[in-house]
């Protein structure tokens, strides 16, 4: 009992444990979310009690040497996790990726019958072949692609978030590097620990300000982002997706839903860099754009007219130049209008879009 309370074992243990409970009780994250936590709190238990079991089973050659496959097999899945909670919507399908945690299974059993890979000598230590560091590469892989996403987050999308799952990251592949090059053991599995734990919690926090079915800020951190950039804001934008009810009524309410999302998404793609965009109402989203000039403003307004044109769904949209003089009410209140009178254009004279129907986009 006493080796398993050992420091190496019981805190990640411990973490691990909580963090599931955590889930388990709160209940206030999407599902699909809660699910990646809780898997992830479960293959870090699964490691933890493996090799807690291995240290324990010295006089038995066949159980150690199964349990040290286990854990060769199961230790690239904590990479592979921490790659899915912080980007899963980048990864998409993705089949390929799984399949590099088969084909590190699939060598690591392979060490029953070939030496390649690992062995124990005579005197009970582990020897491991080039096969072995199949395990720390296939992490590493894993670890890359997070990093490359964190940047490109910090660059392109929620910088928070970004330099966050950077230091996960980075954090997570030194530690990972200490414990394979020296005698460390359990600074893996404690700093898994801590970055799923860490992790969570910043979801958790967050989900408060962004919107549960687009992942889009919310109304009060479009106005929170507005009083922060006050001196950087130069237009604010008003966008209205069309024809929200009629979708809900005739098609229902998934209908609906995903013409949000491919608005959400279509717009996200294409908005320029130096803009955030929100959703603050059911069919209603603004954006504030910073240090940009009416004609930068203008230009991606066409850009994202034409991205939603090959949709099946249309979108009204109307600006207004920010300054700090004006205010923002004022700002927002002339991209209402202007919105409402590109609304009023797109369908004055032409029949009304509706959903698939839609054959152009109107002018």
């Amino acid at each position: 009992m006493g080796y398993i309370l050992r420091q190496e074992y019981f805190a990640p243990g411990m973490t691990a444990l909580v963090l599931w409970i955590l889930i388990l009780t709160s209940g206030d994250l999407a599902r699909e979310t809660e699910r990646i936590f809780l898997y992830a709190a479960g293959v870090l238990l699964t490691v933890v009690f493996m090799d807690a079991g291995r240290g324990l089973a010295v006089g038995l050659p066949w159980l150690r040497h199964t349990l040290t496959v286990g854990i060769h097999s199961v230790r690239p899945v904590l990479a592979f996790m921490v790659l899915y909670a912080g980007y899963k919507r980048e990864l998409g399908a993705g089949r390929w990726i799984r399949w590099l945690l088969a084909v590190n299974a699939l060598v690591m059993l392979s060490s029953y019958f070939w030496r390649g890979v690992f062995y124990y000598d005579d005197r009970g230590s582990l020897v491991r072949k080039f096969w072995g560091f199949l395990p720390l590469a296939t992490a590493c892989v894993y670890l890359g692609i997070f990093l490359i996403f964190s940047l490109r987050e910090i660059r392109e999308g929620d910088r928070k978030k970004g330099w966050i799952t950077l230091i996960i990251g980075m954090v997570t592949a030194l530690v990972a590097s200490i414990e394979n090059m020296g005698n460390f053991l359990g600074v893996i599995n404690m700093t898994a620990a801590l970055s799923f734990t860490f992790y969570y919690m910043y979801d958790h926090v967050n989900k408060n300000n962004s919107d549960s079915l687009t992942g889009l800020p919310v109304r009060r951190v479009f106005y929170q982002d507005a009083a922060r950039g006050k001196d950087v804001i130069t237009a604010v934008l008003s966008l209205d997706l069309n024809d929200l009810k009629t979708l809900n009524d005739t098609y229902g309410h998934k209908e609906g839903d995903r013409a949000l999302v491919t608005m959400a998404r279509t717009v996200e793609a294409h908005m320029d860099k130096r803009c955030r965009f929100y959703r603050t109402g059911g069919d209603e989203f603004m954006m504030l754009c910073y240090r940009m000039g009416r004609a930068d403003v203008e230009k991606m307004i066409g850009q994202l007219k034409v991205a939603m044109s090959e949709t099946k769904y249309r979108f009204a949209i109307g600006y207004a130049l920010y300054t700090p003089e004006k205010g923002l009410d004022q700002a927002c209140m002339e991209a209402d209008e202007a919105m409402y009178a590109n609304k009023a254009h797109m369908k004055g004279g032409k029949a009304r879009c509706m959903n698939r129907y839609c054959e152009q986009d109107e002018k």
